[in-house]
């Protein structure tokens, strides 16, 4: 497993969790993701700016992290939220904001395998 990286939009509008798969973990195996993402408000202009790292394990197919998920950076809008979750072997990223808000997330995500 090499360096990789995702990147992409999406737009969420409810408190609804929205989730991007980004990197599948093969078995003994670990990796360590940093995440930059920004999101807008379209109709109020409100702007959030988040950086997130983690690290997951693959035990016998199951994903777990190392440390809880870290807050690098947060630069609040209006209650939106971000971070990890996992489905199997996939690591995704969540994103969520409120009810009745329009907001266009952007994301770029990049990886490397830990030692």
């Amino acid at each position: 497993m090499g360096f990789g990286s995702v990147s992409g939009n999406l737009t969420t509008t409810s408190a609804t969790p929205e989730s991007v798969d980004l990197f599948s973990i093969l078995p003994s195996k670990s990796i360590f993701i940093t995440a930059y993402i920004e999101a807008v408000n379209v109709s109020g202009g409100i702007y959030a700016g988040f950086v997130r790292n983690v690290s997951y394990k693959n035990v016998a197919g199951t994903l777990s992290y190392f440390d809880q998920i870290q807050d690098v950076y947060t630069m609040r809008g209006d209650d939106w939220y971000v971070d990890f979750t996992t489905v199997g072997t996939k690591v995704q990223l969540r994103v969520w904001g409120k009810t009745s808000q329009t907001i266009n997330w952007r994301f770029a995500v990049s990886c490397i395998p830990t030692l």
